[in-house]
């Protein structure tokens, strides 16, 4: 099994052994926004920004966003969707992001 997200506050994503597709948390909500005008994405298959809702959290609203880009696809599992990682932020799109997250982003951020 391998984990991607911050398992500190159960927001990880699983997977099968051998299969990099991700699978959050049954009670948490992942959804994908576009980096650039962060509207929602619903579209199979387009890439998007990972943000992951933490139910977890009762006494204020967390929000992750580990800085990935995936894309999703359904799944006949109990979540029916999910995750594939396919890259980093790029510099552009994670800039506004950059400064409330700290530096660690901007370190992880690709150059374009």
């Amino acid at each position: 099994m391998d984990v991607l997200g911050m398992t500190e506050t159960l927001t990880a994503l699983i997977d099968r052994y051998g299969v990099m597709d991700k699978v959050p948390h049954p009670l948490a909500e992942a959804f994908l926004l576009d980096p650039l005008t962060f509207e929602p994405i619903e579209e199979e298959g387009k890439e998007g920004i990972l943000g992951i809702f933490n139910p977890f959290t009762t006494s204020w609203l967390e929000v992750f966003y580990p800085g990935d880009i995936m894309t999703w696809h359904s799944s006949k599992g109990f979540y029916g969707k999910e995750f594939v990682y396919k890259r980093r932020l790029s510099v552009k799109e994670g800039w506004d992001l950059q400064r409330a997250c700290g530096g660690t982003l901007e370190e992880m951020m690709t150059k374009q």
